[in-house]
């Protein structure tokens, strides 16, 4: 095989690459896509190890997916791939996606942002200041991270690449308010 015969080579075959190959498949070049595991979607399986005679299973899977609404990030690159109209996607619940539980309080983790802060300011009514400073910054962060390099970007500059333990203590907040932020730290950027 030659690499002259491909206009360009993915490696690894999870969503990110495969939508990459994808994408570049629709704009007519010739891709190959190289994995290393027997098995395409990266990310999105599960594997399992064992230790002596015990196997476990771990769900390193996709858990929730935003942005999938008809004008959304997801579903516009869906439709340019001319499949839009074969995806469809469920809503998160938006009473709460997750339910966080902790010794001495429950917190169901809401779709919506504005109602994530005002659920997050009704748990810790002392702590609103820093709330809401926390969820302004994160927001802003997630808005900026969209835009092209080169665009002006100062909260993004600042906080993107700092730990959120930084951003934490910049607003003040206590370790249980810290704990129902902190379980959604993968997720930051996204709404």
């Amino acid at each position: 095989m030659e690499t002259s015969e491909w206009d360009a080579i993915v490696v690894g075959s999870g969503p990110g690459g495969l939508t990459t190959a994808a994408c570049l498949g629709a704009a007519g070049k010739r891709v190959l896509v190289l994995e290393r595991h027997d098995v395409a979607g990266g990310n999105t399986q599960v594997f399992r190890r064992h230790h002596g005679d015990d196997w476990f299973e771990f769900d390193v899977g996709v858990h929730y997916v935003g942005e999938c609404g008809p004008n959304d990030f997801f579903f516009k690159v869906f439709e340019a791939l001319g499949v839009g109209d074969r995806m469809s996607f469920a809503p998160l619940d938006p009473d709460g996606f997750d339910t966080l539980m902790f010794p001495d309080f429950t917190f169901r983790v809401p779709a919506d942002w504005a109602e994530y802060e005002r659920r997050m300011v009704v748990q810790f009514p002392d702590e609103r200041e820093g709330i809401e400073q926390a969820m302004s910054i994160l927001r802003t962060v997630g808005r900026e991270g969209r835009l092209l390099f080169g665009e002006d970007r100062p909260t993004f500059d600042e906080w993107a690449t700092r730990p959120l333990s930084d951003l934490f203590d910049h607003c003040e907040l206590s370790a249980r308010a810290r704990a129902v932020l902190d379980h959604w730290s993968g997720l930051y950027a996204g709404g």
